[in-house]
């Protein structure tokens, strides 16, 4: 039973869901904890790219309890340029 069938408003704003841009989507899917890679999983760290202000990107190590461990050194241009990063980190992590 839903919570509208019990009563309650459903208070998702659809509307804007339908209008979340792929790059929107894509950063309130890499802030959700639950979906990260299960490689990342397997490493016990997780990065997790997310945007700044101003259209700039970056990136967080997080332990699997949520707590920072790294951040970024500088910011990213892009959400791809961010993931690169990520990438050549996780390299040298698997060869450590």
């Amino acid at each position: 039973m839903s919570s509208a069938e019990d009563g309650e408003a459903d208070r998702t704003d659809w509307e804007r869901l339908r209008n979340l841009t792929d790059e929107e989507n894509e950063a309130n899917i890499a802030g959700d904890f639950d979906s990260w890679p299960l490689e990342d999983q397997a490493r016990g760290c997780f990065f997790h790219v997310r945007p700044l202000e101003g259209r700039r990107w970056t990136w967080d190590m997080v332990d699997p309890r949520g707590r920072v461990v790294a951040r970024a050194p500088a910011d990213y241009a892009d959400r791809a340029s961010a993931e690169a990063a990520t990438l050549a980190l996780k390299t040298r992590l698997k060869a450590a």
